[in-house]
């Protein structure tokens, strides 16, 4: 293992322990020459703006050379379902316009996804299995779009019909009776 290989294995140790997901810091690029630099990756967790910060308090520049680093969040499909579901929550107004550019603000903006409750994890797989592609894509957001229409509360009310976890209407017997007798 190169000098370079064991820095950047202990600067993903070190995040992703400062973090609490797992961290890939790779060194790319050529050491003698421009363009070379520090390359920090991960799946869901913080944002990018969170890992830099801790990135700045627990990577050290090491002998100079440490060049420019470069931030990769990868989030899985379920993590970008929740963190769209989580953002519309936050941004019941943004519901009505769902598109693309609320996806990216999702994505920038949510941390943790993977942490979010069961229900939201569930309303998020509902949200996926209406995609032919098992994805957040086009005809996705034009469906949540549709729903949103009268605003976010209607839109947990579908997902957990998607989801079979809608809870029945309860129904008073007593006055359905009632209402039965005077019609």
């Amino acid at each position: 293992m190169s000098a370079r290989s064991r820095q950047g294995w202990q600067f993903g140790e070190q995040l992703g322990a400062a973090c609490g997901v797992e961290v890939r810091v790779e060194w790319l690029g050529q050491p003698s020459g421009g363009g070379a630099g520090w390359v920090v990756q991960w799946c869901d967790g913080p944002t990018e703006a969170q890992m830099r910060a801790a990135a700045a308090t627990v990577v050290p520049q090491v002998d100079g050379s440490a060049g420019a680093v470069d931030y990769s969040r990868n989030l899985t499909t379920v993590g970008e379902a929740t963190a769209l579901l989580i953002w519309l929550e936050c941004h019941p107004d943004g519901a009505v316009q769902v598109g693309a550019v609320t996806l990216v603000a999702a994505r920038d903006e949510v941390s943790y996804p993977e942490r979010a409750d069961a229900q939201t994890r569930r309303r998020a797989g509902a949200l996926l299995s209406r995609s032919p592609s098992g994805t957040v894509g086009y005809e996705v957001l034009c469906e949540l779009a549709r729903h949103a229409r009268g605003g976010w509360s209607g839109v947990p009310v579908w997902l957990d019909e998607v989801a079979g976890t809608a809870t029945p209407d309860v129904i008073d017997l007593a006055a359905e009776r009632a209402r039965r007798r005077l019609s």
